[in-house]
């Protein structure tokens, strides 16, 4: 197993909750009703073009941090923040870097599914999304002029 597989399991693992314990993505998707339910909360925050594009087979779009808030609400991040012991601000960042790659590979066939996905689902999208991430910012595109 790779350094970024190793950093990714611990942060998802951080981010999703340990077994038996409420998860703060299984618990968010619960809330909102699935994931149409948190298409529904982008769409009534101005962004579900934005939504969409992450569940469609076209590039993602980008989110920003206010834009997230507005959208996920303050208090479920801060509720998030003091869960994994982090700053909100840094929930904030590494959410808006993985949640559209979350979403994108929780629906593959550019299609919300009805059902809330599975932990293992969570656990595996949110996965590869942290290595995603950490591949880009460790990448090309960070080096040093």
């Amino acid at each position: 197993m790779g350094l970024l597989d190793t950093l990714a399991r611990q942060v998802g693992g951080n981010l999703l909750g340990a077994a038996g314990q409420p998860a703060f993505l299984a618990q968010l998707l619960q809330e909102a009703g699935g994931l149409p339910g948190l298409a529904q909360r982008f769409e009534q925050a101005g962004l579900g073009e934005v939504f969409g594009s992450w569940v469609g087979r076209g590039p993602n779009q980008r989110i920003d941090a206010a834009q997230l808030v507005t959208a996920l609400g303050a208090e479920n991040l801060d509720n998030l923040a003091r869960r994994v012991g982090l700053d909100r601000n840094l929930i904030g960042a590494a959410m808006i870097s993985v949640l559209p790659a979350v979403i994108d590979r929780l629906t593959p066939d550019g299609t919300l599914p009805k059902d809330t996905p599975q932990p293992q689902q969570l656990q595996e999208a949110l996965s590869e999304a942290m290595k995603q991430a950490a591949s880009a910012f460790f990448g090309r595109g960070n080096k040093a002029p």
